[in-house]
Formats: structure tokens, sequence, C-alpha cells
């Protein structure tokens, strides 16, 4: 998570709360029961597990009593310790009272709907909960989709299951999150009983994927590499930026977000993307991939701008919305429909190069100041649309259904006037019309006739962007070639070695290059000694390709542009090293560019690939106390050169045993603190994938402290004032909104290299201070600060830190880091400002860590925005 703002998601910290009652009781009077009452149970191995983990007490004889019944209120705080669940509503119902245990779990199941109460104000919350009741609540719980009765047929008493609660049993049943009994039944008045609970839940967690929602203003997502979320995402606060995140569901933009920004980097969303609020100056993706997005913001209108290597596949506009594109180097935005329920007379606006657009609403405005579209077409429901053409835009072709109005010195290239679209008019006459209305079209105010194949008029316009001055390339204009404007490679080849193509999130694919892939990954053997590898490239005659060499920390070392159709630069590979190619394409027409990276890396084994993390937790009481806990976390993305799937399986072995301590299905494991009993050990490691072994070997961690340099070695942060936080805000015009506090890491590498002479890379990192102290952090262990766990370009998981090298060249000071906190636009937000420790990590020439050091960030009054409070948390 990054480390701008704490989160906080819908499904929040949980609040452990001291109950009275048998099912939570924390007292343990006996140390054995008389009796082990699970043993041979058919639920005995879902209540261990919950035992273990804390979900499930027992009575103070030791027993667990599974065949119990147990209460509603029993049932909801269940639900709620087990699904995390603990935001609140108002609630009033006559039975229960505010003093009463069930009245903060009752308030959390109404908040998350999975209860309502009854018709008479009542919760009765000490009735004992029935099967169906139960289903009803659960199905609520997982917001499950209710059709019909199919699935309950099979159960000898479908009858007796109420109407009320058939739908709800049906869906749990066809998602096998509840059964019948073995006599056929499925018993929907019987009383649930605890172990019939646990099951019950263990099986709806199975399938449960809670929303996250981001209502805070904040920059979430880790700094390199990828996180995925599994369900929906909700962002409902303005000024969010979400970073290095794959989301398996939908993301919505809320309509909350006001007239806000939302900024989205390296975000893929699997999902439709809903945008329901933001305004003039708001939505950002930038390097995202997209399936489907929804414009539908009810009031108003809203800006959506995409950057760099962003796709959007298909966009549906319901609402008012400019759709932008800037510096884009992937398709950027490709069909776009404006729908027919659009508003009459809603503007909507155009800037970039699209593939198709189709117009189904009527009476609306569109404009398009400048940029190309392919195709647009006017549907027959899209009658009455005027399209007013900037003097920079271009349509290559357009298809009449429905009478338009076209103004402005754009130029359509083919005009197809079918005849629905009798009566249409052009300000600029095409350059050739054709269909059956031809004929029946107003001619352009300057009085020039519209007729087929013509290409009389202005030729001598833009051709949708800026060619920069210089010689014609074949592509200026009024028909140039159509491979002006492709900016695809023909062909990418290394010399004895083979192209992997990668997916968006870094999964191999097949062998060898395809102009519309555009990531690679070549494994170079372990065992070479340095290497040249001639990189063979093929363009169209139109293009413009750049490369650029890019080391294993980042590092450009080679940066030119390519002269010929076919032409070959040199890569040196160094043994057990990494290294990336850029090839950076432009089109003939100076409008499409596009990205193609090959990643060249050596295979890592377990040892290489793997490390050990130590995190600091800042922990919530019931009183709302906080307190710092560390955990551990180990983390394995990629073995041998590939990522691992999200369905391998990871196995933790202490050293001599057959069964694993700790088993993951991700690419990381939590680990409990007496996993890590000493500072160096080791644990053996399987991956599974499939039930097969896949790989497997010893780890050795060394979580011996590093040490902490005490002395500066020219480092020192500089916080910006109130006034250059307004400043610097107005010189930055991609966000939206203000600063709340800045600062800026100097480095002075004269001085390094005299006081530190063996540090050759640096690397950095940082934590707000949350609670107020006068100590500075332990020091991390040697694994935290762990070098090349994977290749610097696969960014699909923050797995070790990357580290530049230092730069002495003309040993002047300069800025390491910039780092930018937004004001918050929740008026119920508190208004404060952390200080905060950088870290600063040394490594010698062999990447190994030398040392590190702390230099805390500080605001005083002068240095945050009116309105924020420094907390002055460093107190030395």
């Amino acid at each position: 998570m990054s480390m701008f703002k704490r989160m906080k998601k819908s499904v929040s910290f949980l609040v452990v709360l001291a109950m009275s009652l048998s099912l939570f009781s924390n007292v343990w009077a006996a140390e054995k029961p008389a009796s082990d009452d699970l043993k041979n149970h058919w639920a005995e191995t879902n209540m261990r597990k919950w035992i273990e983990q804390g979900l499930l007490q027992g009575y103070d004889d030791g027993s667990y009593q599974p065949n119990q019944a147990i209460t509603r209120a029993e049932l909801i705080a269940l639900i709620n310790r087990s699904f995390k669940l603990t935001e609140q509503a108002k609630i009033s119902f006559t039975d229960l009272t505010s003093t009463n245990w069930a009245y903060a779990q009752v308030a959390a199941a109404v908040n998350a709907e999975y209860v309502k109460g009854y018709e008479d104000g009542t919760i009765r919350p000490n009735r004992q909960v029935t099967r169906e009741e139960a289903s009803r609540m659960v199905a609520s719980l997982l917001k499950l989709e209710l059709g019909g009765d199919e699935g309950t047929e099979q159960f000898k008493d479908e009858s007796k299951i109420a109407a009320w609660s058939k739908p709800s049993v049906a869906a749990l049943v066809n998602k096998k999150v509840i059964s019948g009994y073995t006599n056929g039944n499925f018993g929907p008045q019987d009383k649930l009983t605890r172990a019939q609970a646990v099951t019950l839940l263990v099986n709806a967690l199975a399938v449960y994927i809670p929303d996250t929602n981001y209502d805070k203003a904040g920059v979430y997502g880790p700094e390199s590499g990828t996180q995925t979320l599994k369900g929906n995402v909700i962002v409902s606060s303005a000024g969010v930026t979400l970073q290095n995140t794959i989301i398996e569901g939908n993301l919505t933009i809320a309509a909350t977000v006001g007239e806000g920004d939302a900024i989205f980097k390296k975000v893929s969303v699997k999902g439709t993307t809903s945008i329901q609020g933001g305004g003039a100056n708001s939505i950002h993706f930038e390097d995202s991939v997209l399936v489907r997005i929804t414009v539908d913001k009810k009031d108003g209108s809203v800006r959506v701008v995409v950057a760099g290597a962003t796709s959007v596949q298909h966009v549906l506009v319901q609402t008012p919305v400019k759709l932008e594109e800037s510096f884009v180097t992937d398709s950027g935005f490709k069909d776009v429909e404006l729908s027919n329920v659009l508003p009459a007379n809603s503007q909507v606006q155009l800037t970039g190069v699209f593939e198709n657009v189709n117009v189904l609403a009527s009476n609306i405005k569109v404009s398009i100041p400048s940029g190309t579209i392919n195709k647009l077409n006017i549907d027959s429901a899209g009658s009455n649309a005027e399209v007013n053409l900037g003097k920079d835009a271009k349509v290559l072709q357009l298809v009449l259904d429905a009478v338009a109005k076209l103004i402005g010195q754009g130029k359509v290239e083919k005009a197809i006037v079918n005849n629905g679209a009798k009566g249409s008019s052009f300000e600029t006459k095409p350059s050739e019309v054709s269909g059956d209305g031809a004929s029946n079209t107003t001619p352009p105010s300057s009085g020039g006739a519209i007729g087929g194949g013509s290409n009389g008029g202005n030729n001598g316009g833009s051709d949708g962007g800026s060619n920069g001055g210089g010689s014609s390339n074949g592509c200026e204009g009024a028909n140039p070639p159509i491979e002006c404007k492709d900016a695809s490679l023909m062909d990418v080849s290394l010399k004895g070695l083979s192209l992997t193509q990668l997916d968006t999130n870094y999964y191999e694919k097949e062998i060898g290059f395809k102009p519309d892939v555009f990531s690679y990954s070549v494994i170079v053997d372990r065992n070479i000694q340095a290497l040249t590898v001639p990189v063979t490239v093929t363009k169209s005659t139109y293009e413009k390709v750049f490369y650029r060499v890019i080391s294993g920390h980042g590092n450009t070392i080679e940066n030119k542009e390519l002269q010929t159709d076919t032409s070959t630069f040199n890569v040196n590979i160094a043994p057990l090293s990494d290294n990336t190619v850029v090839l950076s394409v432009i089109s003939g027409d100076k409008l499409h560019i596009k990205e193609y990276t090959i990643n060249i890396h050596y295979p890592r084994t377990i040892q290489e690939a793997s490390m050990i993390k130590r995190q600091s937790t800042y922990k919530t009481d019931a009183q709302g106390n906080q307190s710092l806990e560390y955990t551990y976390l180990f983390e394995l993305s990629m073995v041998e050169g590939k990522r691992l799937l999200s369905t391998d399986s990871i196995e933790l072995y202490k050293s001599g045993e057959l069964t694993p301590f700790k088993t993951c299905t991700s690419d990381y494991c939590m680990l409990k603190a007496d996993s890590i009993a000493s500072a160096t050990g080791s644990f053996d490691v399987k991956v599974i994938r499939d039930q097969e072994l896949l790989y497997s070997g010893t780890y050795h961690y060394d979580m011996t402290p590093v040490t902490r340099i005490t002395e500066n070695f020219g480092v020192r942060a500089v916080t910006l004032s109130k006034q250059e936080l307004i400043d610097a805000f107005k010189e930055e015009p991609y966000f939206q909104t203000p600063f709340r506090n800045a600062y800026t890491i100097y480095l002075d590498p004269q001085k390094i290299t005299q006081e530190q002479p063996n540090a050759k890379y640096i690397g950095y990192s940082y934590e707000s201070i949350l609670l107020k102290t006068s100590s500075y952090p332990e020091a991390p262990g040697k694994d935290n600060l762990k070098l090349n766990t994977a290749p610097f370009e696969f960014n699909f998981r923050n797995i070790g830190l990357s580290a530049r090298a230092i730069n002495a060249d003309d040993g002047k000071e300069y800025s390491l880091v910039k780092f930018y906190y937004h004001q918050t636009t929740d008026p119920q937000a508190p208004k404060n400002v952390d200080d905060i420790f950088f870290y600063i990590y040394l490594y010698d020439a062999n990447y190994k860590v030398i040392g590190y050091y702390v230099i805390p960030v500080t605001f005083d009054e002068d240095h945050v925005a009116d309105g924020y409070t420094p907390l002055h948390t460093w107190n030395p």
C-alpha cells in the first residue's frame, strides 16, 4: 500500500468485543475438557480451523457444543467477525437497547444490508435462528443474484421452504454454500446449530469477494509491482490516485466524487468502469487497460483523459462528457457509442484518435477540436446531430443514416449519405461524397458543389497533428497512404534468443513476435559469459523508430534513432544481469505512437527470487488506542524467469518436516512472528501447480539488522511553504486537487563519495510517523533491503527494492525525489499532517547493502496548507 495516505476500506479493521455469550467467551476455566466434543464430529475440520484463527472459542469446561442452536444475535456477531464488518448504521429496534452487547453487531449487520428487522419494529436478537432465516441473511450478505427456486427441487421437504426464503436457499445451494441432510431434507425450520453456522460461513467466505472502497483522498497501490483486487473497486472520494493495480471486477467512480478528480496509473480493469462522478478536469487514466467505460454522471459533464500506454476498447456515453487523448502510446479510446439515452442538447467532445464513433442519440452536439476519427456513423436514431470539426480534426469515413449538420473547418475525406440523411449540411465540403442521399445535401457556405470524387477545395489544412517542419515524408496531403497511420513494427528478433509474448499482467503467451503484442520476455542462460546480442528491427517506410537500452536498475545505456527500414543494433549482456530494450514507434502522420518493451533477464532461483519483509502495522483497539506491531511476509513472485500463476500454491516447510507450516495461494505468505525465531535461518519452499511440484528449493533468510549510518552523507529534506504549495499546484496542471504538504529529497553525490566511497547504488523508502515518538524505528533486516529479486521492468509486485546508480557525473547536488500530498475533499476527514521517516539505502558495486540513513521530514504551521494541522509526531 502506498504510504501517501492510510487507506480506509469498506472492509475495515476488526474491533474485538468482549462478550459474555458462550459462542465468543474468552474464558478458559479448564485446561482440558472432560471429553473432546469435536472429535469425529462431521464439522470437526472447519471448527478446529476457526478455533485456530480465533474466530470460534469454547465454553468454561473446554467444550464447543457443536450441536447447540445459535441465536440471531450470535449468528450476526459470528458473521461480522468472520467477514470483518465493523461499520455501523443508525438503528432503532424496540427490543434492542444501545447498552445491549448485540447493539453494535446489529448496527453493523444493518449497514451491511443483510438484516432489516421485522415489520413490528423488532430485531429479536435472542431468538434461535432457523436454517431458512440464516440462508436469507447469508444470501443478502453475499449479494447473490436471486432468481427462481431452481436447486431446491432436490429436497424432499421443498414445499416447507417459505416463499420469502426459497430464492435465497436456491442461490446458496447452487453456489455450494449450503446443502441438505443425508435423508434428502433441507429442514428449513430446523434451528441452525453452531457447527452448521461455522460450515455455512466457511462456504460463504469461499465465494465472498468484498468491494474495495477508497473513500479518502490519497495515493493507493504499490509504488512498484502490482496488487490484484479480486472484487469490485469503488472510488467514492475526490483526490484519489490508484496505481499499479489489477481489478478483476468492476471499477466505479461514484457520484460522491462530485466535481473532484481521480487518477489511475497502470491500472487494469477486467470488468466495466462506471464513471458517475468527476468534474471538468477530473478523471485520468495513464498506462492503463480498460475493457469498457460507461459514462453516467447525472449532474453536469465530466472530462476523461487517457495518456501513455492506455487502451480502452469501448466507451458507452450516457451523459455529457469530454473524452481526450494526451500523448497516447497505445490505442487509447477505440470505439465510442453515444447512447440513445443521452439527453437532448447534450454536448460531447472528442479529442484524439478514435477507431469508431457511433451516434445513436438525437439532438445532441458533438465537437472534435483535433485528432482523427476513422469511422463516424450517425445512426438513424441519431437525428439532428450537430458535429463541429475543428480545423485540426479529420474524419476518414462518415456514414450518415440520419439528418446531421457538420460545421467547422475540419476535413471529411469520405462521406456516405444514405436516404435517411437527406437534407444534411456541410460547412466544409468532404473530399468525396456518395450514397442515395448525396444529391440532397446542403452545400457549404462558400458555394462549392458537393460531388462524388472531387478533390477540390483547400487541401492544405492540418493532418490532425503537427509535423514539426522539415521535408515531406510522403504522409502529407489529402490522401496519404494507409501505412501512414500505422505505428506497428513488422518484425523484431534477437539473434540466438527467443521472444516470449507477455500479456498485460506479465504472464507468458506465445513464442515469437507479433505486431499487436507490446511486451516480451527473453530468458538468458545463467551460465553465459559476456554476450553481445544483435537486435534486428523491421519497420514500415513511413515510421520513425527510437530504441533505448536500459540496465537492470533503470539506467539508460543507449538511446538512438533507427535510420533504415531494417536496422540492427547490439545489446551487451553480462552474466546474471538484466537489460530492457524499449522501441518507440511514431507513425508517418505523427498521430500514433506505440511502444514495445523487451525484458532480457536471467532465471532466478528460489533463493534469488525470494525475500522476507518485516512490516510495521498500527493496530487499533476498541477504545481507539494505537500500538505498533510487526508482521513478516515471505514473497515469491517468479521462479526460473516465469511469473507464478494466481492458482499456484507456495508451501513452506521447516527442515526435515513433511507437513508445511504455511501454505499460500498467492505470491506472498503472511508469517507468524515465531516463524522467524532467529536472525538467520532457512526453510524449504515448494511451488505446486495443478497438484504437481513445479519448483523446489531451500531459502536461507538473513534478518540481521542493517547498520544505521548516523552521520549525514549529503542528504537533506526541504518542505514547501504555504505559498510554495499554492505555486506548485498552479505549475502542475495534471493535478486537480491542491496540495496540503510536500517535500523534496536532495543528494550531494560528492559528499556521498567522500563519506561512503564504496557506495555505488542508492534506494529509498518512507513511512508516515503515526504515533508520537522520539526514537528511530528498529533497523530493517538484510532481507528487507534485498535487490534483484525480480527484473526491473517486471512491475507486477513490489517484491524487493529498486536502486539506481548514484549520479556523480558533475558532482552537483540534485533532487532524488519529490512528494506531493493532496488536500482532502471530505469535510468530515481530519485535516492533519504527520511527520515522515525517509530512508536512504546504500549499496556497493555488487548490490550488497552497506547501511541506511534515516532523515525525519517534519512539518510546522508554515509548511502545511491553510486549514491543516501539523501533528509534530517526531519529537527527538
